[in-house]
């Protein structure tokens, strides 16, 4: 299964999602794969500085990310579509209403605020709450 993590610019939440739960799910021998994108890319960009530092010291590598718009391939593509707000799942529900059902909160009544240009350890907290929330999601899919 493909998993889909949706953030706004793709480049601090939806990023971190992607390389920790590729991470985890190689950990627990779970075959789903992960990619993200972002609901307001404007152009491609790397994963923010601070972003990468913090999936690195939780053993995820950003080094290679490459900032994309979340389009209709991905979403057909996906089994499952996390967000990481609730106003990013309503508007990806109004932008693919035929996706609806796939498209979920990834910290369930929860939303993972946006750390861009933030500090460090606000980056840290939000990479920990998403990696709670992603080794949720793999023991999840793991069952």
């Amino acid at each position: 299964m493909e998993i889909l993590f949706i953030c706004t610019g793709n480049t601090c939440r939806s990023p971190i999602a992607e390389a920790l739960f590729r991470q985890a799910a190689r950990e627990a021998g779970c075959g789903a794969r992960a990619t993200s994108a972002g609901m307001s890319v404007f152009a491609p960009a790397p994963a923010a500085v601070n972003a990468a530092r913090a999936a690195l010291e939780l053993g995820a590598d950003l080094s290679g990310h490459v900032a994309k718009q979340v389009d209709s391939g991905l979403m057909a593509g996906a089994g499952a579509v996390y967000c990481m707000t609730a106003e990013h799942m309503e508007l990806l529900i109004q932008m693919f209403p035929e996706h609806e059902q796939k498209i979920k909160l990834l910290d369930p009544g929860l939303d993972i605020d946006d750390p861009f240009g933030g500090s460090p350890e606000r980056y840290r907290r939000v990479a920990a709450q998403i990696k709670a929330a992603v080794d949720r999601t793999v023991g999840e899919l793991k069952t």
